[in-house]
Protein backbone atom coordinates (compact mmCIF):
# COMPACT_ATOMS: atom_id res chain seq x y z
CA UNK A 1 0.00 0.00 0.00
CA UNK A 2 1.54 3.51 -1.11
CA UNK A 3 1.17 6.92 1.07
CA UNK A 4 -2.12 7.41 -0.19
CA UNK A 5 -3.37 4.17 1.32
CA UNK A 6 -3.64 2.61 -2.27
CA UNK A 7 -2.61 -0.44 -3.22
CA UNK A 8 -1.53 -1.09 -6.91
CA UNK A 9 -4.28 -3.34 -7.11
CA UNK A 10 -6.94 -0.47 -6.08
CA UNK A 11 -5.24 2.03 -9.15
CA UNK A 12 -5.68 -1.16 -11.78
CA UNK A 13 -9.00 -1.97 -10.95
CA UNK A 14 -9.75 1.99 -11.04
CA UNK A 15 -8.08 2.23 -14.43
CA UNK A 16 -10.29 -0.39 -15.88
CA UNK A 17 -13.59 0.62 -14.00
CA UNK A 18 -12.92 4.17 -15.44
CA UNK A 19 -12.42 2.65 -18.95
CA UNK A 20 -15.87 0.52 -19.09
CA UNK A 21 -17.65 3.04 -17.66
CA UNK A 22 -16.58 5.21 -20.56
CA UNK A 23 -16.92 2.82 -23.00
CA UNK A 24 -20.50 2.05 -21.48
CA UNK A 25 -21.52 6.09 -21.70
CA UNK A 26 -20.30 5.79 -25.14
CA UNK A 27 -22.79 3.42 -26.10
CA UNK A 28 -25.42 5.37 -24.20
CA UNK A 29 -24.84 8.45 -25.86
CA UNK A 30 -25.04 6.65 -29.35
CA UNK A 31 -27.70 4.52 -29.11
CA UNK A 32 -30.25 7.32 -30.87
CA UNK A 33 -27.74 7.90 -33.46
CA UNK A 34 -26.94 4.47 -34.63
CA UNK A 35 -31.02 3.96 -34.62
CA UNK A 36 -31.35 6.49 -36.91
CA UNK A 37 -28.26 5.35 -39.38
CA UNK A 38 -29.63 1.83 -39.65
CA UNK A 39 -33.21 2.68 -40.09
CA UNK A 40 -34.83 0.61 -43.00
CA UNK A 41 -32.14 -2.03 -41.72
CA UNK A 42 -34.60 -4.34 -39.36
CA UNK A 43 -31.46 -6.49 -38.44
CA UNK A 44 -29.36 -3.71 -37.41
CA UNK A 45 -32.28 -1.92 -35.79
CA UNK A 46 -32.92 -5.34 -33.54
CA UNK A 47 -29.02 -5.60 -33.20
CA UNK A 48 -29.30 -1.85 -31.67
CA UNK A 49 -32.38 -2.68 -30.01
CA UNK A 50 -30.69 -5.38 -27.95
CA UNK A 51 -27.85 -3.27 -26.91
CA UNK A 52 -30.38 -0.42 -25.68
CA UNK A 53 -31.80 -3.16 -23.75
CA UNK A 54 -28.26 -4.67 -22.20
CA UNK A 55 -27.21 -0.86 -21.75
CA UNK A 56 -30.42 -0.14 -19.39
CA UNK A 57 -30.81 -3.41 -17.74
CA UNK A 58 -26.92 -3.14 -16.79
CA UNK A 59 -26.19 -2.31 -12.97
CA UNK A 60 -24.43 0.92 -13.22
CA UNK A 61 -20.25 1.11 -12.43
CA UNK A 62 -20.95 4.78 -11.34
CA UNK A 63 -21.01 3.59 -7.85
CA UNK A 64 -18.15 1.26 -7.93
CA UNK A 65 -16.03 4.15 -9.85
CA UNK A 66 -16.86 6.78 -7.32
CA UNK A 67 -15.96 4.01 -4.24
CA UNK A 68 -12.44 4.87 -5.69
CA UNK A 69 -12.94 8.62 -6.58
CA UNK A 70 -9.43 10.20 -5.61
CA UNK A 71 -7.48 7.53 -6.28
CA UNK A 72 -3.99 8.78 -7.79
CA UNK A 73 -3.45 7.47 -11.49
CA UNK A 74 0.08 7.94 -12.14
CA UNK A 75 1.15 9.12 -15.76
CA UNK A 76 3.61 7.63 -18.09
CA UNK A 77 2.74 3.89 -18.01
CA UNK A 78 -0.47 1.80 -19.56
CA UNK A 79 -1.15 -0.42 -16.26
CA UNK A 80 -1.40 2.62 -13.90
CA UNK A 81 0.76 2.46 -10.87
CA UNK A 82 3.24 0.10 -12.15
CA UNK A 83 6.79 0.24 -12.29
CA UNK A 84 8.80 -1.30 -14.88
CA UNK A 85 6.14 -3.17 -16.71
CA UNK A 86 6.35 -1.98 -20.50
CA UNK A 87 3.17 -0.35 -22.11
CA UNK A 88 0.94 -3.15 -20.71
CA UNK A 89 0.89 -6.61 -23.27
CA UNK A 90 -2.71 -6.72 -22.29
CA UNK A 91 -3.52 -3.44 -24.16
CA UNK A 92 -1.85 -5.13 -26.81
CA UNK A 93 -3.74 -8.36 -27.02
CA UNK A 94 -6.97 -6.12 -26.47
CA UNK A 95 -5.96 -3.70 -29.71
CA UNK A 96 -5.12 -6.92 -32.11
CA UNK A 97 -8.65 -8.35 -31.07
CA UNK A 98 -10.09 -5.07 -32.01
CA UNK A 99 -8.39 -5.38 -35.21
CA UNK A 100 -9.31 -8.78 -35.98
CA UNK A 101 -12.80 -8.13 -35.39
CA UNK A 102 -12.86 -5.05 -37.86
CA UNK A 103 -11.18 -6.80 -39.80
CA UNK A 104 -13.59 -9.70 -40.03
CA UNK A 105 -16.67 -7.07 -40.01
CA UNK A 106 -15.12 -5.81 -42.90
CA UNK A 107 -14.54 -9.01 -44.90
CA UNK A 108 -18.23 -9.77 -44.28
CA UNK A 109 -19.21 -6.29 -46.00
CA UNK A 110 -17.04 -7.11 -48.68
CA UNK A 111 -17.97 -10.76 -49.09
CA UNK A 112 -21.33 -9.59 -49.57
CA UNK A 113 -20.79 -6.84 -52.09
CA UNK A 114 -18.92 -9.34 -53.72
CA UNK A 115 -21.48 -11.63 -54.05
CA UNK A 116 -23.82 -9.49 -54.70
CA UNK A 117 -21.73 -8.20 -57.55
CA UNK A 118 -21.05 -11.74 -58.85
CA UNK A 119 -17.15 -11.17 -58.17
CA UNK A 120 -15.92 -15.06 -57.21
CA UNK A 121 -12.63 -14.24 -56.69
CA UNK A 122 -13.25 -11.59 -54.01
CA UNK A 123 -15.52 -13.94 -52.25
CA UNK A 124 -13.10 -16.94 -52.18
CA UNK A 125 -10.54 -13.95 -50.90
CA UNK A 126 -13.13 -12.81 -48.13
CA UNK A 127 -14.02 -16.04 -46.62
CA UNK A 128 -9.82 -17.19 -46.56
CA UNK A 129 -9.59 -13.90 -44.69
CA UNK A 130 -12.70 -13.71 -42.22
CA UNK A 131 -11.31 -17.44 -41.16
CA UNK A 132 -7.98 -16.01 -40.23
CA UNK A 133 -9.28 -13.19 -38.88
CA UNK A 134 -12.37 -14.79 -36.75
CA UNK A 135 -9.58 -17.37 -35.82
CA UNK A 136 -7.14 -14.73 -34.65
CA UNK A 137 -10.33 -13.08 -32.58
CA UNK A 138 -10.98 -16.59 -31.12
CA UNK A 139 -6.91 -16.72 -29.66
CA UNK A 140 -6.61 -13.19 -28.44
CA UNK A 141 -9.84 -13.57 -26.39
CA UNK A 142 -8.62 -16.64 -24.96
CA UNK A 143 -5.08 -15.22 -24.24
CA UNK A 144 -6.06 -12.02 -22.52
CA UNK A 145 -7.07 -13.72 -19.18
CA UNK A 146 -3.32 -15.28 -18.76
CA UNK A 147 -1.63 -11.85 -19.90
CA UNK A 148 -3.87 -9.30 -17.69
CA UNK A 149 -3.04 -12.09 -14.94
CA UNK A 150 1.22 -12.35 -15.87
CA UNK A 151 0.89 -8.37 -15.66
CA UNK A 152 -0.83 -8.46 -12.48
CA UNK A 153 1.26 -10.66 -10.85
CA UNK A 154 4.77 -8.55 -12.18
CA UNK A 155 3.13 -5.96 -10.30
CA UNK A 156 3.43 -7.50 -6.64
CA UNK A 157 -0.96 -8.00 -7.30
CA UNK A 158 -1.32 -12.02 -6.44
CA UNK A 159 -4.76 -13.85 -6.08
CA UNK A 160 -6.57 -13.19 -3.02
CA UNK A 161 -9.57 -15.36 -3.57
CA UNK A 162 -10.63 -17.12 0.11
CA UNK A 163 -11.74 -20.49 -1.98
CA UNK A 164 -10.90 -23.48 -0.84
CA UNK A 165 -8.71 -24.34 -4.12
CA UNK A 166 -7.16 -20.94 -4.25
CA UNK A 167 -6.39 -20.78 -0.63
CA UNK A 168 -4.05 -23.93 -0.74
CA UNK A 169 -2.17 -22.62 -4.23
CA UNK A 170 -4.33 -24.03 -6.63
CA UNK A 171 -5.81 -20.86 -7.97
CA UNK A 172 -8.40 -21.40 -10.45
CA UNK A 173 -9.23 -17.50 -11.53
CA UNK A 174 -7.76 -17.61 -14.41
CA UNK A 175 -9.40 -21.31 -15.40
CA UNK A 176 -12.78 -19.39 -14.00
CA UNK A 177 -12.30 -16.05 -16.26
CA UNK A 178 -11.54 -18.20 -19.43
CA UNK A 179 -15.06 -20.30 -18.77
CA UNK A 180 -16.81 -17.17 -18.42
CA UNK A 181 -14.96 -16.26 -21.85
CA UNK A 182 -16.47 -19.39 -23.24
CA UNK A 183 -20.09 -19.07 -21.82
CA UNK A 184 -19.89 -15.57 -22.97
CA UNK A 185 -18.44 -15.57 -27.12
CA UNK A 186 -19.76 -19.19 -27.54
CA UNK A 187 -22.30 -19.90 -24.93
CA UNK A 188 -20.91 -23.07 -24.08
CA UNK A 189 -18.06 -23.75 -21.14
CA UNK A 190 -14.68 -25.22 -22.10
CA UNK A 191 -14.67 -28.82 -22.24
CA UNK A 192 -13.26 -30.78 -18.97
CA UNK A 193 -8.89 -31.36 -19.36
CA UNK A 194 -6.70 -33.74 -18.07
CA UNK A 195 -6.09 -32.16 -14.40
CA UNK A 196 -5.86 -28.78 -13.67
CA UNK A 197 -2.45 -27.06 -15.19
CA UNK A 198 -1.31 -24.45 -12.50
CA UNK A 199 -1.87 -21.15 -14.72
CA UNK A 200 0.54 -19.09 -12.55
CA UNK A 201 3.00 -19.94 -9.80
CA UNK A 202 1.16 -21.09 -6.41
CA UNK A 203 0.35 -17.98 -4.14
CA UNK A 204 3.61 -17.12 -1.98
CA UNK A 205 3.33 -19.51 1.41
CA UNK A 206 0.59 -21.07 0.24
CA UNK A 207 0.76 -24.96 0.51
CA UNK A 208 1.58 -25.68 -3.06
CA UNK A 209 4.37 -23.45 -2.96
CA UNK A 210 5.80 -24.75 -0.24
CA UNK A 211 5.84 -28.10 -1.74
CA UNK A 212 7.94 -27.04 -4.42
CA UNK A 213 4.44 -27.01 -7.47
CA UNK A 214 4.94 -24.28 -9.98
CA UNK A 215 3.79 -22.84 -12.74
CA UNK A 216 2.43 -25.71 -15.49
CA UNK A 217 2.21 -28.51 -13.48
CA UNK A 218 -0.65 -30.54 -13.07
CA UNK A 219 -2.63 -31.82 -10.52
CA UNK A 220 -4.46 -34.91 -11.90
CA UNK A 221 -6.57 -36.10 -8.94
CA UNK A 222 -7.41 -35.17 -5.53
CA UNK A 223 -8.23 -37.82 -3.30
CA UNK A 224 -7.95 -40.24 -6.52
CA UNK A 225 -10.58 -38.42 -7.91
CA UNK A 226 -10.07 -36.74 -11.20
CA UNK A 227 -9.78 -32.94 -12.23
CA UNK A 228 -11.01 -31.63 -14.88
CA UNK A 229 -13.07 -28.12 -13.97
CA UNK A 230 -12.15 -25.83 -11.43
CA UNK A 231 -15.26 -27.27 -10.31
CA UNK A 232 -13.87 -30.54 -9.21
CA UNK A 233 -11.45 -29.32 -7.39
CA UNK A 234 -13.66 -27.24 -4.83
CA UNK A 235 -16.00 -29.88 -4.76
CA UNK A 236 -13.42 -32.41 -3.28
CA UNK A 237 -11.54 -30.21 -1.31
CA UNK A 238 -15.78 -29.36 0.66
CA UNK A 239 -16.15 -32.64 1.18
CA UNK A 240 -13.19 -32.25 4.05
CA UNK A 241 -13.39 -30.30 6.92
CA UNK A 242 -11.09 -27.33 7.36
CA UNK A 243 -7.42 -28.74 8.60
CA UNK A 244 -8.30 -32.46 7.36
CA UNK A 245 -5.60 -33.53 5.10
CA UNK A 246 -6.27 -34.12 1.14
CA UNK A 247 -3.97 -35.85 -1.08
CA UNK A 248 -3.08 -34.56 -4.96
CA UNK A 249 -2.00 -36.76 -7.51
CA UNK A 250 0.82 -33.99 -9.13
CA UNK A 251 2.21 -34.60 -12.57
CA UNK A 252 5.19 -31.81 -12.77
CA UNK A 253 6.19 -30.30 -16.05
CA UNK A 254 9.20 -32.96 -16.15
CA UNK A 255 6.43 -35.30 -16.48
CA UNK A 256 7.42 -37.11 -13.23
CA UNK A 257 4.60 -37.89 -10.96
CA UNK A 258 4.31 -37.14 -6.96
CA UNK A 259 1.89 -36.85 -4.23
CA UNK A 260 1.24 -34.25 -2.36
CA UNK A 261 -0.62 -33.87 1.36
CA UNK A 262 -2.10 -30.49 2.14
CA UNK A 263 -4.73 -29.89 4.57
CA UNK A 264 -8.10 -27.75 3.85
CA UNK A 265 -7.84 -24.26 4.88
CA UNK A 266 -10.44 -21.23 3.09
Amino acid sequence: MDEEGWTVADEIETSRLAELVAIERLIADSLDGWADRVSGHPEAIALVDRLRTISRSQQPLEPALDATAGLPVRAGSSLPGVAGVSPAASDVVRQIGQVALAAAFACEAAHQTARLSGDGDTCDLMEARLGDYAATLIDTRRVLPHVVARELRHAGVICACGCPACSIGLCGCIRATSAMTEVGWGGEEPAPTEGLVLLGPPRPGSQLAKAGLDEGDRVLAVDGDPMGRNADAQAALRRHEVGDEVRLDVQRRSGERVEVTVRRVG
